[in-house]
This record gives C-alpha cells, structure tokens and sequence, in this order.
C-alpha cells in the first residue's frame, strides 16, 4: 500500500504522486480505515489517503473480490486482449499505424535546410 507522508508538500509544478511512498501491507479494513503493518509496527490510516501498490498481482487480487464467481473469465479475456495489444501482430500493426502517421506529413525535415528526396515503405 503507498501513502503520501503529511510532512511533504508537492514542489511547484511536481505531480503529487511523486510524494507516494510504500507503507506497509493492508491487514485489515475497519470502516473509513486501513490497519496496516509496516514491518515495524502497526498503523491505522484513512482509506482516502491510501493507494494499492500498482502491480499484476494487486490488480488480479482487487479483481478476484470484486468480480466473484466470474474472475477467471474476465482474467481470461483481459489476457486475449493484451495480447492483442503487446503481441506481434498487435505490436505491428501500431507500428504500421505511426508509420503511415509519418508518411502523411511528407516531407519531413531531417535537418535544417535538408530534405529527403523519397520515402519507401519498410516491409511493404
């Protein structure tokens, strides 16, 4: 679970959740608050001052409680679409996309006063 501490204000112009820093393990709920185990000792901090640890395994924990009975159907189609996204064919055809992106603002200057004189299609 991260937290951000109360001693810290952000910088100007820094995101806040630079601030964000790993407090410990949530043990338990108790209503508007987190008791939590820092390794060291045991605090209670309020639910809105605290953030799951962005990680595979947290999502797929908050995923299995919240969506019950139908967790391995949603992991399942979760994982075809990612694949879809992140895998060869999918890792492709965005590449294929800012390619032809790039095409259509020929000619692009590659350095002050100079221009290319063609562009070709890789692997096309």
């Amino acid at each position: 679970m991260l937290t951000r501490p109360d001693d810290r204000t952000p910088l100007p112009g820094q995101d806040p959740r630079a601030l964000r820093r790993l407090l410990g393990l949530i043990l338990a709920v108790d209503g508007d608050r987190l008791r939590v185990d820092t390794g060291t000792d045991t605090v209670r901090v309020p639910a809105d001052q605290a953030w799951l640890e962005a990680s595979r395994d947290t999502f797929l924990d908050v995923l299995a409680t919240t969506a019950g009975s139908d967790f391995a159907a949603v992991v399942e189609r979760l994982d075809r679409r990612v694949f879809e996204i992140v895998g060869a064919e999918g890792r492709m055809a965005r590449t294929a996309e800012i390619a032809d992106g790039l095409i259509k603002l020929w000619p692009l200057p590659v350095a002050k006063g100079f221009r290319p004189r063609s562009v070709r299609a890789v692997g096309r």
